[in-house]
């Protein structure tokens, strides 16, 4: 068997590097890194063990992977763009390989396979993208992924081959075989039967099964706690001129992912300040008289975008709705958003980074100077992160919350209604009573423990910003908080 060339593994990238902006770094160090290198090593190293190894995978693994994530985001519009985007992009790089490469050095079909197996988004990335993905950013996956395997597996063996037996007359033929043999095609053919099957929901529901009650909406569901308690303190409130009353607010949210979607339906719903734009990567929406985020989120999961959306302005720049007039600015899709280009003309009087470094430490100054009030993301965002700790507790007792005392308090509870209609000589209205017999549910311990931990981080941050003058914002305030939260544990560990 020939040696595995360096340029051999790079037919990979392209399938592994398309689902970066999903999933960043996790998935740069999960996937492309070890990934390459083991397919790389046993290829070089270990050549016996390609086949026995890739055989199994290629034929049972990856198209179960791929087949429960595709029940999982569901076959749509997107999901074929996308996937075509995905295979443009790698046909493109495998006819530049194609010509680039000089002399008769083929790339044998058992080393591909098992590079790929290895390397190839379908196995490492799929798990991942299963566990960690939210339901909105699944269809962009999903079909890079589809594309990356479809592709990777059917065109590389083909153009990759030089001399090989591949290389012959029935290519076509040959091409065609791959391609409906490749793991893709296979999952694929898989989730359509499942679909078309009686058991569809049960199997759909089972792939879409995950976490902890509450996950989904934890990071977004903090955003709103954290500004519901910056509302609550008429200390900060005096720092940018701003009411303790929420009503007469407007807020912007940049991108309308997991994150973005349930921090606009909170704030929104719960707090009643009106939602006037959505900024997303292909355009955004504008209504000074407000915007239901459920309604505009079904219109750009169907469209793809929200052009032609009836109820408000499209704006195809949403770079531009950043610069628009209202009271809160919330960034929640991607990190360098607000730079010292365009911080000078934020009109917003708080921001809340719902996402990762959303602001440049330039733009962060300027803001600043303008006397813009920020709630940093390692504050703002951290939701998410306080109910993966409860998910964990969670695993290790090995049952769910609230499941000793419900019923015990429900008794209680009745006992106690029992009473007062006794001594009252009246009956309590049903909707009232129907609400205190109804107990505690999970969800309400998760959302109540979230709760607490949002407001005591906030009040903690906003203790060290009041209490010390040399401190400038509250993002330094919440470092410090928490580089000191870090020393202490390590000096009581005795490190």
């Amino acid at each position: 068997m020939g040696q595995l060339k360096l340029w051999h593994i790079v037919v990979l990238v392209p399938s592994v590097c398309s689902d970066l902006a999903a999933t960043a770094i996790l998935r740069l160090l999960v996937e492309l890194i070890p990934g390459l290198l083991v397919g790389y090593l046993l290829g070089r190293f270990k050549p016996s063990w390609v086949k026995p190894l890739a055989t199994p995978l290629v034929r049972y693994g990856v198209p179960i992977s791929l087949m429960g994530l595709l029940l999982k985001g569901g076959l749509n519009s997107s999901l074929i763009s996308t996937a075509a985007v995905a295979a443009a992009a790698i046909m493109g790089m495998l006819m530049v390989l194609r010509r680039w490469r000089r002399g008769d050095d083929p790339l044998l079909s058992p080393t591909l396979q098992l590079g790929c197996c290895v390397g190839n988004t379908a196995y490492f990335g799929i798990p991942v993208a299963l566990a960690l993905l939210p339901p909105e950013a699944l269809s962009v996956s999903i079909g890079y992924d589809f594309g990356a395997t479809l592709l990777a597996w059917g065109l590389g063996p083909i153009w990759l081959a030089g001399s090989s037996p591949e290389a012959d007359p029935q290519r076509w033929r040959v091409l065609i075989n791959h391609l409906s043999s490749s793991p893709a095609s296979r999952g694929l053919l898989g989730a359509l039967v499942v679909m078309a099957t009686p058991w569809q929901a049960t199997i759909t529901a089972a792939a879409k099964k995950n976490g902890l009650v509450g996950r989904e909406e934890a990071t977004g569901r903090g955003v709103q706690y954290i500004v519901r308690e910056f509302f609550r303190n008429d200390d900060l409130l005096k720092l940018i001129k701003f009411t303790p009353v929420m009503e007469d607010k407007t807020f912007i949210i940049q991108g309308l992912g997991n994150v973005g979607y349930h921090a606009a339906k909170f704030i929104s719903e719960d707090n009643k300040i009106k939602l006037i734009g959505i900024a997303e990567f292909n355009g955004g929406i504008f209504n000074i008289e407000g915007i239901n985020v459920d309604h505009a989120k079904k219109y750009f999961l169907k469209h793809g975008s929200f052009k032609d959306y009836p109820k408000a302005t499209f704006i195809k720049d949403a770079s531009l709705l950043l610069k628009k007039q209202c009271d809160i600015l919330i960034p929640a899709a991607r990190e360098n958003v607000i730079t010292e280009k365009n911080a000078n003309d934020i009109k917003a009087k708080l921001i809340v980074e719902a996402a990762n470094g959303p602001i440049t430490y330039k733009a962060h100054s300027i803001l600043n100077r303008k006397k813009v009030f920020v709630i940093p993301d390692i504050l703002a965002n951290s939701g998410g992160v306080a109910v993966s700790y409860f998910e964990w507790v969670k695993n290790i007792r090995r049952i769910r919350f609230g499941r000793l005392e419900k019923r015990k308090n429900i008794i209680q509870m009745n006992n106690l209604i029992e009473a007062i209609e006794s001594m009252t000589g009246t009956s309590m209205p049903a909707k009232y009573k129907n609400n205190f017999l109804e107990g505690t549910n999970e969800i309400d311990l998760i959302r109540s423990g979230l709760d607490d931990m949002m407001i005591d981080g906030f009040q903690e941050v906003k203790k060290e910003f009041l209490g010390n003058e040399k401190i400038p914002d509250f993002r330094t305030a919440a470092y410090k908080v928490a580089i000191e939260k870090i020393a202490m544990s390590y000096d009581s560990i005795g490190l």
